[in-house]
């Protein structure tokens, strides 16, 4: 026991360094915990111009929609035959014109500033109206993303560029000058928009509201903009989408007008409200939740933290290890997605994550509801660490020569692999020997009888264990791409790609043998950890309960019904099958000029070549197809968390043996003795 503990500790030491040496920078996470961190949102709809004695050939079109001495008012042009007028519709109803016989160019967007003052912004021309003339025009050379009025009567608009960022430009209407006031270090600068309150430009971005520097001047070198903390809204909220105007009232509160044409009031909330979710990449479905359950629930509000470059994946590794640190060392989230974690079973074995058995029997969240893997990736001695709302199945097939149509064991392979002399074939497309090997192991808990845990004795110097190394090392594919691979995976995505990717009957065609992986009892789909939605929560959270509400939530029945036409299945019996009821009565989904929403062609394949019956008739699901997914999902295995560090060892040793730099007799005897002194250890 002492040893365990000191390889916890050892583990959670590094951990910190890696804290202190690579994650200091300002993340999301940083800057949201530096006060109140959420929002709560009330939204209504902005009344729709009408004009008095409107007939035929007489038409409103909204120009801008704008904060203005305190109400709303909404520009408009309104064409009578060939006359133009811009004017103003406020909320009583009350219609004010700027300009007559306005020219077809002033058909754009507008800014209405004080005292009748309109601005015409026509991308990179901003024309300055008075009295109903053209008092100014300034060319900003570049397109201009947002506008407002300084109460002296200058003008400021924020201008963006790809390659050189976004910043501030001060336009004065007495001596027609265009001054730059300085650089806007936002993220995001074409979601942008601004805003004025005490002579104050306020910055409104996808992460928040920022105060900028009251007076810059000008400032030809083009000083960083102060980046004051006023409120940051998450990701769970865009106001960047479409945004018109913004203002931040005396009371704290941020209001926003919409292009849709609705107003939103936006009330921040107090931080034991606020569940912080930390993920890699928020899905459409995921983000449909989040805001449901922060509209519906009364008591707690999600804030969703996920990674600025979710399309990097040369950062994930990295985001990931900074994931793990922040919950070995109590800084992290509440709520962890799986996509945000590598490793897990070092964390499991620490307690990092919280046990979500006692909230399950007090809430009556009872397992025989759902599939086995909703809670068994992340089980621990009949402890559930994390719970699947969306399950994914990943498998492979191997080529008929190499197995039968009935179950073959892991030696019976392994032997056919060995005694196979004809054409030099692969293994698996890009797969080096370890990644071989490892598939072997991976599904056993004892690596087929290598390992006793209960005696703490390990024994690799048998033939199966060499005969892997050896087969794994003859089947790696040497990146020429000369040769034909003998496997490959199998991933049960969706409904409409099962026939094809997945089976047995539609594969026997083509010489495969969908065979999943190998477990200790018989041949199964395995759960993929990344793929699958694991939430966990952080054994060190302040909000454990907001953070099981929400999981309770998206684990419900209702809510993952709502999972229709997403990838992958959900892990609620009930839910998968309404969903897949609603996927064989609708077939697949075929795009046709102005479908209703229809947007999405299996695979790619355009019906018009294949012809709609048979791509129907390919892509439907049938009730054969459905029981086929529904048993694959009965009885699909999560990988064994206890095997994982051994497996880690045996990666670690055999590299040498497959670069040819040590004999497998010399990496057997380490591994051995590696495997051996960690189960000791843990006696």
């Amino acid at each position: 026991m002492a040893n365990r503990k000191k390889g916890y500790i050892m583990f959670l030491s590094i951990l910190c360094v890696f804290l202190l040496a690579g994650c200091g920078k300002d993340t999301q996470n940083s800057r949201w915990r530096e006060g109140y961190i959420a929002i709560k949102k009330e939204e209504s709809a902005l009344p729709t111009p009408r004009m008095d004695g409107e007939v035929q050939g007489i038409y409103c079109q909204v120009l801008g929609r704008q904060f203005h001495h305190g109400e709303t008012a909404q520009i408009c042009a309104v064409r009578d035959g060939d006359s133009l007028e811009i004017g103003v519709y406020g909320e009583d109803g009350a219609w004010e014109t700027l300009l007559s016989d306005a020219p077809a160019e002033y058909r754009t967007r507008w800014y209405l500033g004080k005292d009748g003052v309109g601005y015409a912004l026509t991308g990179k021309t901003v024309i300055r109206v008075e009295g109903g003339e053209e008092t100014c025009r300034w060319e900003l050379g570049t397109v201009e993303r947002g506008f407002c009025e300084l109460p002296d009567g200058r003008a400021v608009a924020l201008l963006y560029e790809e390659d050189k960022g976004a910043w501030l430009v001060c336009l004065d209407p007495v001596t027609g000058d265009v001054s730059r006031w300085g650089n806007v270090a936002l993220e995001n600068a074409p979601n942008q928009a601004i805003s004025v309150r005490d002579g104050q430009v306020l910055v409104m971005d996808d992460t928040g509201v920022w105060k900028t520097a009251e007076e810059q001047g000008d400032s030809s070198g083009g000083q960083e903009t102060g980046r004051e903390y006023v409120m940051p809204f998450g990701t769970a909220y865009r106001p960047g989408d479409g945004v018109e105007d913004f203002r931040v009232t005396e009371d704290g509160r941020v209001e926003v007008l919409k292009r849709s044409g609705t107003l939103q009031r936006l009330e921040l909330c107090a931080p034991e409200e606020v569940v912080v979710a930390r993920m890699w990449y928020l899905d459409r479905w995921m983000e449909g939740c989040v805001n449901r359950f922060n509209n519906e629930n009364g008591k707690y509000y999600v804030l969703v933290e996920q990674s600025e470059d979710q399309m990097d994946w040369s950062g994930m590794n990295e985001y990931q290890s900074r994931t793990a640190v922040e919950i070995a060392t109590g800084a992290g989230a509440d709520i962890v997605f799986s996509d945000a974690l590598g490793e897990v079973d070092e964390l499991i074995e620490a307690g990092a994550f919280e046990n979500l058995v006692p909230y399950m029997e007090r809430d009556g969240v009872r397992e025989e509801e759902y599939f086995p893997g909703a809670f068994d990736v992340w089980k621990k001695d009949g402890n559930v660490y994390g719970a699947c709302p969306v399950l994914a199945m990943t498998g492979r097939w191997l080529d008929e020569r190499f197995i039968g149509e009935e179950e073959s064991k892991i030696e019976e392979l392994v032997d056919t692999m060995l005694a196979y002399d004809e054409e030099k074939v692969i293994f698996h497309t890009s797969w080096d020997g370890g990644l071989i090997l490892n598939y072997f192991l991976s599904g056993t808990d004892d690596l087929w009888g290598m390992v006793d845990w209960e005696e703490g004795k390990c024994d690799f110097e048998g033939k199966l264990f060499a005969r892997m190394l050896e087969v794994s090392k003859r089947y790696a594919d040497d990146n020429t791409g000369r040769y034909h691979a003998m496997s490959d995976w199998l991933w049960t995505s969706s409904a409409y790609r099962f026939k094809t990717e997945v089976s047995r009957d539609y594969l026997k065609g083509e010489g495969k043998v969908p065979v999943g992986h190998f477990f200790d009892d018989g041949w199964h789909m395995g759960l993929h950890e990344t793929n699958s939605t694991i939430v966990a929560i952080s054994a060190t959270s302040s909000n454990k309960e907001g953070a099981w509400e929400f999981i309770r939530y998206i684990m419900s029945e209702e809510v993952q019904a709502s999972h229709k036409y997403e990838s992958d299945y959900v892990s609620h019996r009930g839910a998968f099958e309404w969903v897949m009821e609603n996927a064989m009565e609708e077939g697949p989904m075929i795009d046709k000029p102005n479908g209703m929403g229809k947007w999405f062609l299996v695979d790619g394949v355009d019906y018009y070549e294949l012809g709609e019956e048979a791509y129907r008739e390919l892509y439907t699901p049938t009730e054969e197809i459905i029981g086929e997914i529904r048993g694959h999902l009965e009885e699909a295995r999560p990988f064994s968390l206890r095997t994982a560090p051994i497996l880690r060892i045996i990666q670690e040793e055999t590299g040498a043996y497959f670069a040819g730099d040590k004999e497998a007799e010399e990496v057997i005897g380490i591994i051995e003795n590696r495997v051996g002194l960690y189960l000791k250890e843990r006696q």
